[in-house]
Protein backbone atom coordinates (compact mmCIF):
# COMPACT_ATOMS: atom_id res chain seq x y z
CA UNK A 1 0.00 0.00 0.00
CA UNK A 2 1.51 3.32 -0.90
CA UNK A 3 1.90 5.60 1.92
CA UNK A 4 0.57 9.03 1.68
CA UNK A 5 3.11 11.92 1.67
CA UNK A 6 1.85 14.33 4.69
CA UNK A 7 0.97 18.08 3.51
CA UNK A 8 2.20 20.61 5.44
CA UNK A 9 -0.10 23.86 5.26
CA UNK A 10 -0.12 27.16 7.61
CA UNK A 11 -3.30 28.70 6.57
CA UNK A 12 -2.81 32.34 7.92
CA UNK A 13 0.51 31.77 5.42
CA UNK A 14 -1.62 30.69 2.50
CA UNK A 15 -4.12 33.47 2.66
CA UNK A 16 -1.18 36.00 3.29
CA UNK A 17 -0.41 34.97 -0.50
CA UNK A 18 -3.98 34.87 -1.83
CA UNK A 19 -4.13 38.67 -0.76
CA UNK A 20 -0.87 39.10 -2.77
CA UNK A 21 -2.32 37.28 -5.63
CA UNK A 22 -5.26 39.33 -5.51
CA UNK A 23 -3.31 43.22 -5.02
CA UNK A 24 -1.28 42.21 -7.53
CA UNK A 25 -4.00 40.96 -10.00
CA UNK A 26 -6.02 44.33 -9.52
CA UNK A 27 -3.15 47.12 -10.52
CA UNK A 28 -5.96 49.14 -8.41
CA UNK A 29 -5.39 48.71 -5.43
CA UNK A 30 -7.65 46.65 -3.35
CA UNK A 31 -9.73 47.44 0.04
CA UNK A 32 -10.23 45.48 2.95
CA UNK A 33 -13.80 44.71 2.71
CA UNK A 34 -13.36 43.92 -1.05
CA UNK A 35 -10.88 41.28 0.14
CA UNK A 36 -12.79 39.71 3.09
CA UNK A 37 -15.15 39.14 0.27
CA UNK A 38 -13.20 37.56 -2.16
CA UNK A 39 -11.24 35.06 0.37
CA UNK A 40 -14.72 34.82 2.04
CA UNK A 41 -12.98 35.44 5.37
CA UNK A 42 -14.26 37.39 8.44
CA UNK A 43 -13.32 41.39 8.05
CA UNK A 44 -11.88 41.00 11.22
CA UNK A 45 -9.38 38.63 10.24
CA UNK A 46 -8.81 39.75 7.49
CA UNK A 47 -7.79 43.08 7.93
CA UNK A 48 -5.10 42.04 11.04
CA UNK A 49 -3.51 39.68 7.87
CA UNK A 50 -3.43 42.87 5.81
CA UNK A 51 -1.72 44.96 8.70
CA UNK A 52 0.40 42.82 9.47
CA UNK A 53 1.44 43.04 5.50
CA UNK A 54 1.69 46.41 5.86
CA UNK A 55 3.78 46.42 9.39
CA UNK A 56 6.58 44.25 7.11
CA UNK A 57 6.25 45.91 3.66
CA UNK A 58 4.49 43.36 1.86
CA UNK A 59 1.70 45.73 1.20
CA UNK A 60 0.93 49.85 1.39
CA UNK A 61 -1.61 52.44 2.07
CA UNK A 62 -1.06 55.65 -0.04
CA UNK A 63 -2.25 58.87 1.98
CA UNK A 64 -4.70 57.73 3.99
CA UNK A 65 -6.79 55.84 1.39
CA UNK A 66 -8.29 52.30 2.49
CA UNK A 67 -7.12 50.23 -0.39
CA UNK A 68 -3.94 48.44 -0.01
CA UNK A 69 -1.21 48.22 -2.68
CA UNK A 70 1.78 46.05 -3.26
CA UNK A 71 4.69 47.40 -0.67
CA UNK A 72 7.99 48.10 -1.15
CA UNK A 73 9.51 44.50 0.37
CA UNK A 74 6.97 42.50 -2.30
CA UNK A 75 8.42 45.29 -5.16
CA UNK A 76 12.34 45.20 -4.40
CA UNK A 77 11.97 40.69 -4.26
CA UNK A 78 10.51 41.31 -7.77
CA UNK A 79 12.95 43.26 -8.98
CA UNK A 80 16.14 41.74 -7.32
CA UNK A 81 17.25 39.76 -9.92
CA UNK A 82 16.53 41.09 -13.17
CA UNK A 83 15.90 45.02 -14.11
CA UNK A 84 12.54 46.95 -12.83
CA UNK A 85 9.90 45.73 -15.66
CA UNK A 86 6.90 48.27 -16.48
CA UNK A 87 4.46 45.72 -14.36
CA UNK A 88 6.71 46.74 -11.15
CA UNK A 89 6.36 50.28 -12.12
CA UNK A 90 2.72 50.14 -12.68
CA UNK A 91 1.77 48.56 -9.60
CA UNK A 92 4.89 50.70 -7.39
CA UNK A 93 3.00 53.97 -8.82
CA UNK A 94 -0.67 52.34 -8.83
CA UNK A 95 -1.36 54.25 -5.50
CA UNK A 96 -0.14 57.55 -6.33
CA UNK A 97 -2.44 57.52 -9.16
CA UNK A 98 -5.44 56.82 -7.32
CA UNK A 99 -3.94 59.84 -4.69
CA UNK A 100 -3.16 62.38 -7.47
CA UNK A 101 -6.94 61.91 -8.42
CA UNK A 102 -8.30 62.05 -5.47
CA UNK A 103 -6.34 65.68 -4.43
CA UNK A 104 -6.61 67.11 -7.59
CA UNK A 105 -9.62 65.84 -9.48
CA UNK A 106 -7.48 65.38 -12.77
CA UNK A 107 -6.63 62.47 -14.98
CA UNK A 108 -3.43 60.92 -13.84
CA UNK A 109 -0.81 58.96 -15.90
CA UNK A 110 2.09 57.07 -15.12
CA UNK A 111 4.66 56.61 -18.02
CA UNK A 112 8.33 54.58 -19.01
CA UNK A 113 10.40 56.27 -22.05
CA UNK A 114 10.90 53.67 -25.14
CA UNK A 115 12.95 55.00 -27.30
CA UNK A 116 12.34 58.45 -28.21
CA UNK A 117 8.65 58.43 -26.81
CA UNK A 118 7.16 58.21 -23.88
CA UNK A 119 4.47 55.14 -23.22
CA UNK A 120 1.46 55.45 -20.57
CA UNK A 121 1.40 52.12 -18.38
CA UNK A 122 -1.20 53.52 -16.40
CA UNK A 123 -3.70 55.69 -16.06
CA UNK A 124 -6.93 57.31 -13.53
CA UNK A 125 -9.04 59.44 -14.25
CA UNK A 126 -11.55 61.31 -11.96
CA UNK A 127 -15.35 59.55 -12.27
CA UNK A 128 -17.56 62.38 -11.20
CA UNK A 129 -15.63 64.86 -13.85
CA UNK A 130 -17.66 66.01 -16.76
CA UNK A 131 -14.40 66.71 -18.98
CA UNK A 132 -12.88 63.54 -20.10
CA UNK A 133 -9.46 63.28 -21.61
CA UNK A 134 -8.70 61.78 -24.83
CA UNK A 135 -5.64 59.97 -23.33
CA UNK A 136 -5.38 55.87 -22.67
CA UNK A 137 -3.01 53.32 -21.62
CA UNK A 138 -0.46 52.17 -24.47
CA UNK A 139 -0.82 55.65 -26.24
CA UNK A 140 2.69 57.80 -27.17
CA UNK A 141 3.72 60.70 -26.81
CA UNK A 142 6.17 62.86 -27.28
CA UNK A 143 9.30 63.44 -25.11
CA UNK A 144 10.17 67.28 -26.03
CA UNK A 145 6.53 68.85 -25.22
CA UNK A 146 5.24 66.71 -22.59
CA UNK A 147 5.37 66.82 -18.86
CA UNK A 148 6.27 62.62 -18.50
CA UNK A 149 8.16 63.34 -21.55
CA UNK A 150 10.59 65.54 -20.23
CA UNK A 151 10.39 64.00 -16.70
CA UNK A 152 11.71 61.08 -18.49
CA UNK A 153 14.96 63.20 -19.66
CA UNK A 154 15.23 64.96 -16.57
CA UNK A 155 18.25 63.69 -15.05
CA UNK A 156 19.93 62.81 -18.50
CA UNK A 157 22.81 64.70 -19.27
CA UNK A 158 22.63 66.92 -22.51
CA UNK A 159 24.59 64.51 -24.73
CA UNK A 160 22.23 61.51 -23.53
CA UNK A 161 19.03 63.79 -24.40
CA UNK A 162 20.48 64.58 -27.77
CA UNK A 163 21.35 61.01 -28.93
CA UNK A 164 18.06 60.29 -28.05
CA UNK A 165 16.15 62.61 -29.68
CA UNK A 166 18.96 63.77 -32.41
CA UNK A 167 17.44 61.24 -35.19
CA UNK A 168 13.51 62.75 -34.40
CA UNK A 169 11.76 65.66 -35.13
CA UNK A 170 10.85 67.53 -32.84
CA UNK A 171 7.41 68.85 -34.12
CA UNK A 172 5.67 72.07 -33.43
CA UNK A 173 2.15 71.21 -31.68
CA UNK A 174 1.44 74.61 -30.93
CA UNK A 175 3.82 78.25 -30.79
CA UNK A 176 4.38 77.30 -27.44
CA UNK A 177 6.52 73.83 -28.72
CA UNK A 178 10.03 73.52 -27.93
CA UNK A 179 11.53 72.83 -31.47
CA UNK A 180 15.24 73.35 -30.69
CA UNK A 181 17.04 70.64 -28.56
CA UNK A 182 19.89 73.50 -27.25
CA UNK A 183 16.75 75.30 -25.77
CA UNK A 184 15.27 72.31 -24.61
CA UNK A 185 18.32 71.08 -22.78
CA UNK A 186 18.27 74.38 -20.81
CA UNK A 187 14.62 74.13 -19.97
CA UNK A 188 15.19 70.86 -18.57
CA UNK A 189 18.28 72.36 -16.54
CA UNK A 190 15.62 74.55 -15.04
CA UNK A 191 13.27 72.35 -14.47
CA UNK A 192 15.26 69.84 -12.55
CA UNK A 193 15.96 73.05 -10.26
CA UNK A 194 12.46 73.11 -9.15
CA UNK A 195 12.01 69.14 -9.08
CA UNK A 196 9.18 68.90 -11.59
CA UNK A 197 8.29 69.32 -15.18
CA UNK A 198 5.13 71.07 -16.82
CA UNK A 199 4.13 70.97 -20.62
CA UNK A 200 1.78 74.72 -20.52
CA UNK A 201 0.16 74.28 -24.20
CA UNK A 202 2.70 72.59 -25.54
CA UNK A 203 1.36 69.54 -27.20
CA UNK A 204 -1.84 70.94 -27.09
CA UNK A 205 -3.55 74.68 -27.39
CA UNK A 206 -5.55 73.78 -24.21
CA UNK A 207 -3.93 70.90 -22.68
CA UNK A 208 -1.40 71.39 -19.83
CA UNK A 209 0.38 68.77 -17.54
CA UNK A 210 2.53 68.03 -14.85
CA UNK A 211 5.12 65.47 -13.65
CA UNK A 212 7.68 64.59 -12.05
CA UNK A 213 10.33 61.85 -12.20
CA UNK A 214 10.11 58.11 -10.16
CA UNK A 215 14.20 57.39 -9.86
CA UNK A 216 15.44 54.07 -9.12
CA UNK A 217 18.30 52.99 -6.85
CA UNK A 218 20.75 54.05 -9.63
CA UNK A 219 19.59 57.26 -9.37
CA UNK A 220 18.38 56.92 -13.02
CA UNK A 221 14.88 57.66 -13.99
CA UNK A 222 12.45 54.41 -14.48
CA UNK A 223 9.08 56.21 -14.67
CA UNK A 224 7.03 59.69 -15.28
CA UNK A 225 4.26 59.96 -12.69
CA UNK A 226 2.17 63.34 -13.68
CA UNK A 227 -1.63 65.11 -14.18
CA UNK A 228 -3.35 66.36 -17.24
CA UNK A 229 -6.06 68.23 -17.19
CA UNK A 230 -7.04 71.79 -19.51
CA UNK A 231 -5.73 75.03 -18.94
CA UNK A 232 -9.63 75.97 -17.75
CA UNK A 233 -8.89 73.06 -14.98
CA UNK A 234 -5.24 73.80 -14.08
CA UNK A 235 -4.21 77.97 -14.42
CA UNK A 236 -0.50 78.48 -14.50
CA UNK A 237 -1.07 79.80 -10.47
CA UNK A 238 -1.99 76.36 -9.98
CA UNK A 239 0.17 73.92 -11.86
CA UNK A 240 3.08 75.61 -9.80
CA UNK A 241 1.07 74.56 -6.74
CA UNK A 242 0.51 71.01 -8.32
CA UNK A 243 4.55 70.98 -9.10
CA UNK A 244 5.22 71.03 -5.43
CA UNK A 245 3.13 68.32 -4.07
CA UNK A 246 3.83 65.95 -7.12
CA UNK A 247 7.74 66.29 -6.09
CA UNK A 248 6.53 64.36 -2.89
CA UNK A 249 4.83 62.19 -4.49
CA UNK A 250 7.59 61.45 -6.83
CA UNK A 251 10.35 60.71 -3.75
CA UNK A 252 8.12 58.38 -2.40
CA UNK A 253 7.56 56.45 -5.66
CA UNK A 254 10.83 56.42 -5.86
CA UNK A 255 11.53 55.09 -2.51
CA UNK A 256 8.85 52.25 -3.30
CA UNK A 257 11.12 51.07 -6.29
CA UNK A 258 15.12 51.52 -4.34
CA UNK A 259 15.45 54.75 -4.42
CA UNK A 260 17.54 56.37 -1.16
CA UNK A 261 19.23 59.47 -0.12
CA UNK A 262 17.94 63.13 -0.64
CA UNK A 263 15.66 63.80 -3.59
CA UNK A 264 16.70 66.92 -4.70
CA UNK A 265 17.10 67.11 -8.59
CA UNK A 266 20.01 69.11 -9.15
CA UNK A 267 22.27 67.48 -6.64
CA UNK A 268 21.83 63.97 -8.91
CA UNK A 269 24.82 64.78 -10.50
Amino acid sequence: MEKRKKVYAVPALERAFEILDLVRSSGYGRTATDLSKLLELPYSTTFYLLKTMEKHGFLRRDGGDKKFYLGSKWISYQGSSSQTTDSQLRDACAGKLDLLVKRFGLTAHTAVRDGDEAVYIDRREPSDSYIKLNTWIGQRVPLHCTAVGKSLLLLLEPRQVTTILRSTQLVRYTERTITDIRVLIEHLQNSRKIGYTLDDREAELEGVCVAVPVVGSSKKVLAAVGVSATIYQLPPAKMLEVGEQLRTIGEEASRIVGFSGRYLLSKFR
